[in-house]
């Protein structure tokens, strides 16, 4: 179950933001501070985060910063009361997925949190395949210094996934359950 992190010091509207979203199938977990937020986020790990503008201890921009700070990747749904374009602009210029206005539409920011743990799934997938890519032996393999070869290996390492087909070229077979930029890759008779 994806988490989300509501950090809002109105209990009416996180109790309003936790129903949402536990209807729409999310694991809630709420702060009614900027600090304990933070700490929240860093205790839970959540998936997105939805953050007041205006809290006691702090200004939303500055909790802002901070989560990014320990969390580069964490979608931020920004929520205010106040519709000061200034501020919006500052918010998504530091990393803010999104900015909402209150009141809003359940529906509207429902998908504004779908989309922000979508993107958050493809951001974690997308490092790990980046890790496995990066850690290929066949990759340490390939010889050459070319500007062509640096470019093929940087792609094979962007895009190597696992694959259940079998690849052929004219020198050399990729077979199947291995990335394409291939790990066990045959020659004929011999390796390539």
């Amino acid at each position: 179950m994806k988490t989300i992190l509501v950090i809002d010091d109105d209990p009416l509207i996180r109790k309003l933001l936790q129903t949402l979203l536990v209807k729409a199938g999310y694991h809630v977990v709420t702060a009614e501070e900027g600090a304990s937020g933070i700490a929240q986020a860093a205790r839970v790990e959540p998936q997105t985060v939805v953050l007041d503008m205006d809290l006691p201890d702090m200004n939303g921009l500055e909790i802002l910063q901070k989560l990014k700070t320990n969390h580069p990747q964490l979608p931020v749904v920004m929520l205010t009361g106040q519709t000061d374009l200034q501020t919006a602009i500052k918010a998504i210029q530091q990393g803010a997925y999104n900015y909402l206005t209150k009141p809003f539409q359940n529906d509207h920011f429902l998908i504004t949190i779908q989309h922000a743990v979508e993107q958050d799934e493809l951001l974690n997938e997308m490092k790990q395949l980046r890790k496995k890519a990066g850690s290929s032996p066949a990759v340490g393999r390939i010889l050459g210094k070319s500007q062509a070869v640096g470019g093929t290996i940087l792609s094979w390492r962007l895009i190597a996934a696992p694959s259940q087909k079998t690849f052929w070229s004219p020198n050399c077979l990729v077979t199947k359950r291995e990335p394409l930029a291939g790990r066990t890759v045959k020659k004929k008779d011999s390796w390539c």
